[in-house]
């Protein structure tokens, strides 16, 4: 994603060069063999600021992934920084510009509302638990936590 710049321009943010360029990342568990899906999803994805002239950030979600029986209920997408990566895996540069790594995170519809309604890191704060005794792998047996 970040070979190209976000769309942003049309944001009036203080931080608008803070995230023109990202790249999401997204955690299987190591016995998960088929991951072609993976990489169909992030393409997907990859591509959506730029069809609907927009951007990604930290918190952000996305809600229009194609239907894939392998994320069972988890049909959205919850951005999160890097957290089990260390801070110096966010803090990159690409000629001259910050590159931002988003870690998707598959989120319920339950989960996707509450973040609607309280924006931030509400819903990151009811989801660190799990993610903290389990690892950043998505799971699609989790609870909601919600």
């Amino acid at each position: 994603m970040s070979d190209l710049a976000q769309p942003i321009e049309r944001f009036e943010l203080k931080n608008a060069n803070k995230w023109t360029r990202i790249e999401i990342v997204f955690y299987l568990p190591e016995s998960h063999k088929d991951f072609g899906w993976t990489i169909e999803m992030l393409a997907h994805m990859a591509h959506f600021p730029w069809n609907r002239n927009t951007f990604f950030g930290w918190y952000h979600t996305y809600t229009s992934l194609p239907p894939r029986a392998e994320l069972g209920s988890f049909q959205h997408i919850l951005f999160l920084p890097p957290h089990f990566e260390g801070i110096q895996f966010d803090d990159l540069r690409l000629g001259g510009t910050s590159l931002h790594i988003l870690w998707g995170i598959p989120v319920l519809d339950a989960e996707l509302e509450f973040q609607k309604q309280y924006l931030g890191s509400a819903l990151e704060k009811r989801l660190w638990p799990i993610l903290h005794a389990t690892g950043p792998w998505f799971d699609p047996s989790r609870q909601s936590v919600v």
